[in-house]
């Protein structure tokens, strides 16, 4: 008997528009009949792999819908930077002012959302699921923050902790303590885990992290906040390229690429609520495209691309 090929899914982050891109693209996926056998997600992308390893649809959700601004928790501290601030200016002598500067530091607070919230609604949410057997692999990436070091939770684990820990941005969240250790966001240790479903056939990589190729001085011309935000761009696409390869290259991996074709709707403020339709859209669009590009490689390698009888329209 002919053994059936495995599909896997990789996701990396990108925030709230992230996630509602990712979430957009699994839609086409299902739409188009394509299985996810495995799937892996990071930062927010391990918030849609959670949801689908448990046969929820994404696109109908928002995890984050309920995060704000920790004003109560960082009020306090936050107060006391004015009066550390004036510490400085009338400290004397230059290794006075190193040791203030250095001080104030401590007294910044960690985070600036409470992402509890976001833990909340997957404990929830997990829990009305109907206890029935899942059948797709899920793998959840954190990385410690004391060691460096990646630690990849699995279904066996608290899955709703372990999303919270992925989502855990350096500055955005505080770390999630876990077994005693201190776990952020995992983009930190890769941008998406395509090594955690490199068993399966086919691996199939959504990220909504891209960057674009612009004139030159585009950038310089548009200030400091523009700069480093491509800079983290250009070396998350690096990072995952060398992923990639390691895949394609070593271990001779079908490996399908999804990634939207520009990124204006990802250059804004990824925490943004109000992009969800246009994300999930743009997220559903591209992957359609990439299934029509790909269709000959999905049907070489056994997977048959049902297309839908009319494409889906996010209102």
């Amino acid at each position: 008997m002919k053994r059936k090929k495995t599909v896997g899914v990789a996701l990396s982050g990108g925030g709230v528009t992230g996630y509602f891109f990712e979430a957009g693209s699994i839609r086409a996926l299902l739409d188009c009949g394509i299985p996810i056998d495995k799937i892996s997600g990071v930062s927010a992308g391990a918030a849609v792999a959670a949801l689908v390893a448990h046969e929820i649809f994404p696109d109908e959700h928002n995890p984050f819908e309920h995060i704000k601004l920790d004003y109560i928790k960082n009020l306090g501290r936050l107060s006391i930077i004015p009066y550390g601030l004036l510490g400085v200016v009338l400290t004397m002598g230059p290794k006075k002012y190193k040791e203030s500067v250095y001080e104030l530091c401590f007294k910044a607070p960690k985070s600036l959302v409470d992402l509890s919230v976001i833990e909340n609604f997957f404990s929830n949410i997990l829990q009305e699921c109907a206890p029935k057997p899942y059948t797709k692999d899920l793998y959840i990436t954190a990385t410690n923050l004391d060691s460096g070091k990646q630690r990849v939770f699995t279904r066996a684990d608290n899955v709703a902790r372990a999303v919270r820990a992925s989502c855990s941005f350096p500055g955005l969240g505080s770390p999630t303590i876990i077994d005693g250790n201190y776990y952020v966001d995992g983009i930190l240790s890769c941008i998406a885990n395509v090594e955690a479903i490199s068993e399966a056939d086919i691996i199939i990589c959504i990220n909504p992290i891209t960057f674009n190729c612009m004139d030159p001085g585009f950038f310089h011309d548009r200030g400091i906040f523009k700069i480093l935000e491509q800079s983290f761009r250009i070396i998350n696409s690096e990072r995952l390229s060398h992923d990639m390869r390691k895949i394609v290259d070593e271990m001779g991996k079908e490996l399908i690429l999804i990634e939207p074709k520009d990124c204006s709707i990802m250059s804004s403020n990824p925490m943004r609520m109000n992009l969800r339709l246009e994300a999930l859209q743009s997220g559903y669009d591209h992957t359609i495209d990439k299934l029509h590009e790909t269709e000959a490689i999905l049907h070489k390698a056994g997977v048959q691309v049902n297309w839908p009888k009319s494409l889906r329209l996010f209102r």
